[in-house]
């Protein structure tokens, strides 16, 4: 049996982040390990004297993987795994994103109902353990299916008219990559794929280039992706909320840097996943590895949705995800004006 520790700190200090045309206050430092068999998860950990510590936890893999990353607690068609999570920080919430070939899946907690991310509260010092179970929604039987794992920071927060910023909440990190084999035949989910191409504007191009003491030029779009949500095609403006016209809320999800990478990308409403691209709630975007803006247009129907609603998208690496990150938008409220 493989056990999987993975240690978390997340801080508070003011930086200004790549490729943003503006200071943000509050920004996301994280210390991410992978340890094995280690008694304190925290130990010998230091931050710098300017950071506050917001929430510094761990996770571990009890049961349900095998060494060589295979997940085997499986029985009718159920898979099975049993998590650890330690809080050596303030009080914090945490919840769990589960990805089965790039599509977000359902699963139950401790025996609940099916969610997509159900929230584990930590108080300080605290340790508890948790079953997640799940059948999952995709795949053909005998298949090698790839099972994505990642946390995600304080999913229950909204933004008020008081708190006007998301701060580090909603931020993923502790990611984990398994494989299994199918156990029956599921329906191939339908993928949006009407992906509009255009040029990257240069100054996006320019936020994202930093050059060292030495005069070395470093463009950080040759290293990871990017994801926004923005509106009419403007990648250089950065979202804070979505207002409601006309009983829809219209919007685009930017995808840019210079990988080789397929995604799927999704977006979550209250951490629901929802029909964003007509009928379906997943599409699937191809980059080339050219310095390139890719376009997704979404739609959402306002009737049912709750003024400071969040919004997020997030898209999954299919083809490298040992390489590529998966990339979550900032999250932004929805604002319904009668």
């Amino acid at each position: 049996m493989k056990k999987i520790q993975i240690l978390l700190m997340v801080g508070i200090l003011s930086i200004t982040l790549m490729g943003c045309q503006e200071k943000r206050e509050v920004a996301l430092n994280t210390v991410e390990h992978t340890l094995e068999n280690t008694e304190n998860l925290f130990e010998n950990q230091e931050m710098d004297n300017n950071v506050f510590v917001q929430a510094q936890y761990g996770r571990q893999i009890l049961s349900g993987l095998d060494e060589t990353g295979n997940l085997t607690n499986i029985k009718d068609k159920t898979v099975a795994l049993e998590l650890e999570f330690s809080n050596s920080g303030s009080d914090c919430e945490v919840g769990s994103l589960l990805f089965v070939n790039g599509i977000p899946q359902p699963y139950r907690c401790d025996g609940g109902d099916d969610t997509y991310i159900a929230p584990v509260v930590l108080k300080e010092s605290e340790t508890k353990v948790v079953s997640l179970e799940f059948e999952p929604i995709t795949g053909k039987k005998g298949d090698q299916l790839q099972v994505q794992l990642m946390g995600i920071l304080q999913p229950s927060f909204h933004r008020t008219e008081s708190i006007p910023s998301f701060g580090n909440n909603h931020s993923l990190a502790m990611r984990g990559i398994f494989s299994m084999k199918g156990q029956e035949d599921n329906e191939s989910p339908i993928f949006y794929e009407t992906v509009r191409i255009k040029e990257l504007p240069q100054s996006v191009v320019a936020s994202f280039i930093r050059e060292d003491s030495n005069g070395v030029e470093t463009n950080y779009l040759d290293e990871r992706l990017y994801l926004s949500l923005i509106q009419e095609d403007n990648a250089e403006k950065l979202l804070n909320e979505i207002v409601s016209k006309d009983g829809k809320i219209e919007f685009q999800i930017a995808l840019y840097g210079n990988l080789k990478e397929n995604y799927v990308v999704s977006v979550f409403l209250d951490n629901e996943v929802v029909n964003a691209f007509g009928e379906t709630a997943y599409a699937k975007v191809s980059m080339t590895g050219e310095q390139q803006l890719y376009l997704l247009d979404a739609e959402l129907e306002s009737s049912s949705i709750k003024d400071f609603s969040n919004l997020y998208a997030i898209a999954v690496p299919i083809q490298n995800p040992e390489k590529n990150e998966i990339k979550k938008t900032e999250s932004v409220s929805v604002r319904i004006f009668k």
